[in-house]
């Protein structure tokens, strides 16, 4: 299912005996660069993530880029992204690093 080389957001729960992904392949998505470069996420299977509301994925238009699909994410926890991510290290994708 992952592939080496992409990018990917994924939702994982602790405590899973057999694989932390929620909801399985529900949990991954996959991040891929438009013509100009800027990540838009995908559902596993492909399908663009158009908008998240409340808690739910919709698919069918154009892809969400990266950081607004996280916002919308974060929005959806009702909780903000530095609150949540207290004491936690920065995660960036292969693209990024070095910047």
């Amino acid at each position: 299912m992952l592939e080496p080389g992409r990018t990917y957001v994924l939702f994982l729960k602790s405590g899973e005996p057999l694989c932390g992904i929620v909801g399985w392949t529900q949990g991954v998505f996959r991040v891929e660069p438009d013509a100009a470069g800027t990540g838009r996420v995908l559902t596993h299977d492909g399908a663009p993530v158009a908008s998240v509301s409340g808690g739910r994925v919709d698919t069918g238009g154009p892809p969400l880029a990266l950081g607004p699909f996280l916002d919308a994410v974060w929005e959806a926890r009702g909780a903000p992204p530095a609150a949540a991510m207290e004491g936690a290290a920065p995660v960036r994708p292969p693209a990024e690093e070095g910047r």
